[in-house]
């Protein structure tokens, strides 16, 4: 009888899945299986190769070598085929091997890689968390209230070692160029600390008879001078732009507005003394290639500012920042994270999570980055593991009376 070698296809066609889940006007790749490994440093540190994707193939990879045991052990026939002590011996060979070679592959990875902060340069950043709840955000009255706030944490938790300060996501829920005096109140105050500062506020830009409206980040030097702006490539759908354009009159019978947001352009990166930062902007942070082209474009460091107030006390903010802690570790990467109402906080290059904000707490930190620049397999070459894989996918679709898949089939 045929034995279910044939498993072993599964942890390929599982990363081809989850790779197609970031594209399309619905992508939204939440919580991916290697997501669940975030605590493991020595076991993800593969993925500065092969992706997240890396990672759920190898747990994937777990599950069907202990499941092939399972059968064994229960006496059960898998599709009028049973499974052999050969067969069990070599899921378990595999699955060690492969284990303990992952293993090992980290702990050289995070030992090079600490060895490497100890020699670069560090740069100090704040974030400032001011918890303010989604429904007092956008009220007109509250405009004035929470400028004041912002600055008020600035000016109690700056240090004079700071290079920059970074506030969240619609930090100032006004268009920081629209509103003139908020602005200046702003701009003098950066002036008066010296320091640089990255801050998300809506923007609008006039062109020719039509207004484009962004979501942005704008990073201000410390004498009040607007130094550049990142606008958001990846919108939310529904939210931010309303999706599939030939829906558009649908969209609207139903109550929904006109497309609000244009997206940026990928890859941007914003120079700021030494920090040369790949800026991200809330749920970015989740989709890989956005975070690898602006390393391969020359990153240093990221920063990812988010509003997580919409998912309030759910554990929705705690899975956003984990899989944040993977973008560190494919690209090598310190990446400090400043929301809202949390969570706030920095990961090394490692994954390692140095820093952490409770939810809902108003709150400064002050993170002191190592800044690489040596790049990854992964940062260089992106996914090609998921070529690998998808590769091998086609070939476990082939017919099984193929005589290519009876050689690789058959022990």
């Amino acid at each position: 009888m045929r034995k279910p070698t044939h498993l072993f296809v599964l942890p390929f066609f599982w990363v081809v899945l989850e790779w197609t889940r970031q594209f399309g006007s619905l992508a939204f790749p939440w919580e991916l299986l290697g997501y669940s490994q975030y605590r493991f440093l020595h076991l993800i540190q593969i993925a500065d190769c092969l992706g997240v994707y890396g990672v759920s193939a190898l747990v994937m990879l777990m599950n069907v070598c202990f499941f092939i045991v399972l059968l064994f052990g229960m006496n059960m026939k898998w599709q009028k085929s049973r499974v052999s002590r050969h067969l069990v011996f070599y899921s378990l060979m595999i699955a060690t091997i492969s284990l303990t070679a992952t293993m090992i592959y980290g702990t050289i990875q995070i030992s090079q890689i600490d060895q490497i902060k100890v020699k670069s340069n560090h740069q100090s950043i704040m974030t400032v968390q001011p918890a303010i709840p989604q429904q007092e955000k956008w009220k007109g009255e509250n405009r004035i209230p929470i400028t004041q706030k912002m600055v008020q944490l600035t000016y109690r938790g700056r240090q004079e070692s700071i290079a920059l300060v970074v506030w969240p996501e619609t930090a100032l829920p006004y268009a920081f160029h629209s509103k003139h005096n908020l602005r200046q109140y702003v701009l003098n105050a950066i002036k008066q600390m010296n320091v640089g500062l990255l801050v998300g506020s809506p923007t609008f830009l006039h062109n020719d008879n039509q207004i484009n409206h962004y979501n942005s980040a704008l990073l201000i030097d410390q004498k009040g001078n607007i130094k550049s702006r990142y606008d958001k490539v990846k919108l939310v759908p529904f939210s931010e732009y309303m999706p599939f354009p030939v829906l558009h009159d649908l969209w609207r019978s139903l109550g929904a507005p006109d497309n609000k947001f244009l997206s940026g352009c990928i890859g941007e990166i914003h120079f700021f003394h030494e920090l040369s930062m790949g800026i991200q902007i809330c749920f970015e942070i989740i989709f890989p290639r956005l975070t690898r082209k602006m390393v391969k474009n020359g990153a240093n460091i990221l920063i990812n500012i988010s509003n997580d107030a919409w998912f309030g006390q759910t554990a929705c903010p705690y899975q956003h920042f984990s899989m944040a802690v993977f973008r560190a570790v494919e690209n090598k990467r310190a990446l400090v994270r400043c929301a809202n109402t949390g969570i706030s906080g920095m990961i090394d290059p490692c994954g390692r999570i140095v820093s952490q904000s409770k939810l809902f707490e108003t709150n400064t930190m002050i993170h002191h980055v190592p800044l690489l620049h040596k790049k990854t397999v992964y940062s260089c070459r992106g996914d090609i593991f998921v070529g690998i894989s998808l590769l091998i996918s086609l070939i476990g679709c082939i017919p099984k009376k193929s005589v290519m898949l009876r050689v690789l089939l058959t022990d």
